[in-house]
């Protein structure tokens, strides 16, 4: 095989690992899209309940770091216009929570690779640093809508039963799944 033949296998090889991992990308951007039309809007409240963040965890867990650019996908597809946010705009009230799921992501993925056991522990302690993200940016972004005196009340405090629900269940389950992760 001469060298002309071999830079085009290379290129092939190359390309079809590039479209690979755009596929992964691209298909945990879609999940993140389809678990954001999972909501349940609260009257009282501008920021709705809904399965994002859990699509975050699981997209951590499974992808590792890349899982923040599968969150970076999905918000510049919102931000072009697609209808994948969950009624919210990107510099709406609920913006800093989604601005912050590429970093909640990439949280979860660094400490799921680490080489920890793959444990409840492992997973809760990845999980509820990235709910930290989430809920921090989140927060600070929803003062400026709704006031600082009222953000507690509008944007944390209605979500903390479902939040911590999704952390055990998300850390329950993810050592479990994990089994059946290809590396």
């Amino acid at each position: 095989m001469n060298t002309n033949q071999t830079a085009i296998l290379n290129n092939r090889a190359a390309l079809k690992s590039a479209a690979k991992e755009f596929l992964i990308i691209f298909s945990g951007a879609l999940f993140i899209a389809i678990t954001a039309h999972i909501r349940v809007p609260l009257p009282f409240s501008p920021v709705p309940v809904t399965m994002q963040t859990f699509s975050i965890f699981i997209l951590g867990a499974f992808l590792g770091r890349k899982a923040f650019f599968c969150a970076l996908l999905y918000l510049m597809g919102g931000t072009i216009g697609l209808p994948i946010f969950a009624g919210a705009m990107l510099f709406g009230p609920t913006g800093g929570y989604l601005l912050a799921f590429p970093f909640a992501a990439f949280a979860v993925g660094y400490i799921s690779e680490k080489e920890w056991k793959n444990s409840f522990l492992k997973y809760f302690v990845a999980i509820l640093f990235a709910e930290i993200i989430i809920f921090t940016a989140g927060l600070l972004w929803l003062g400026r809508f709704v006031g600082f005196n009222s953000v507690l009340h509008l944007g944390l405090y209605p979500f903390v039963l479902g939040e911590i629900f999704k952390v055990f269940l998300t850390a329950s389950i993810l050592p479990q799944l994990m089994k059946y992760r290809k590396k």
